[in-house]
This record gives structure tokens, sequence and C-alpha cells, in this order.
């Protein structure tokens, strides 16, 4: 049915690195920004709340820097430019729900 669909429409699909994809997109996103406004941030002081700021944050020379992707799950990736980075740690969302789960029953 799928591929019917895409014959139909004349669509050909191109499979591409989630990871890849994701910073390219970040580099994206801030290049473009929306409405004139950055769209990267941070927060200054995030802990004292009469004194926290939204900040712009510049991705002109943003490397290195790590970069936290959730979807399906979590991954932390230390990147070093845009064609170099790696994947330092994550995590399965079903197992992280699962887990949250189980800490809630227990502390029940």
């Amino acid at each position: 049915m799928r591929s019917r669909v895409w014959q139909i429409a004349d669509l050909q699909l191109h499979k591409l690195d989630e990871l890849d994809c994701l910073i390219q997109g970040l580099l994206y996103v801030d290049s473009v920004g929306f409405n004139g406004q950055p769209e990267c941030y941070y927060f200054e002081n995030p802990t004292d709340p009469e004194q926290c700021q939204k900040k712009p944050y510049c991705l002109d020379n943003p490397y290195p820097m790590l970069l936290v992707n959730i979807g399906s799950g979590v991954s932390i990736l230390a990147v070093y430019s845009k064609d170099n980075y790696k994947r330092v740690t994550g995590s399965r969302l079903r197992w992280s729900l699962d887990h949250a789960g189980t800490l809630r029953n227990t502390s029940a």
C-alpha cells in the first residue's frame, strides 16, 4: 500500500542517518531563526528565579558541544564538528518509562 501511494505521488524517499540529520537540522534552525529571532537559547542563572533569564545562544562556533536528542529514546552526542561526532550514551525510552513506573510503584 505504502509503495503504491509513493508511485501515484511520484515520490522518492532517501534514507539518511538520523544523527547526521539532527546535527545538520540544529545548525539550519540556528542559521534561519524565527521571525528574525534566534531559536537556540540558554538560561542564565537557572537556579535563581529572580535572576533567571532566557538568552540567545549563537552557534557560529559551537564545537565541541553535547547534543541531547529525545526521540524513541535518548541519545547524548559529543559533537566535535558538523561531520565528526560520537554517541556518548543513551537509553531506550521504553526502558526509561518502565523504570520510572517501577520507581513510582515501589515508593507508593
